[in-house]
């Protein structure tokens, strides 16, 4: 399987949908995962940061572009 088959659309389409799974897993394992205090800071860091990172995945694909900003 070659990589040079996919277009740069396709594998942007595939990160994002692999952020955005990623991010819906982990918030789901965390209802149900019981976090030791020792550990809690380092946990939420990390899902500050997978958040964000869907945040800014979000921002790619629902974004304003250049045609809706008004001109100056």
């Amino acid at each position: 399987m070659s990589l040079s088959r996919y277009t740069l659309a396709q594998a942007r389409g595939g990160l994002a949908l692999l952020v955005i799974a990623t991010n819906l897993v982990i918030l789901a394992a965390m209802l149900g995962v019981a976090i030791p205090p020792e550990n809690k800071d380092i946990v939420l860091l990390l899902v500050g940061g997978l958040v964000n990172l869907t945040g800014i995945v979000g921002g790619y694909y629902f974004g304003s572009n250049s045609s809706r900003k008004p001109s100056a």
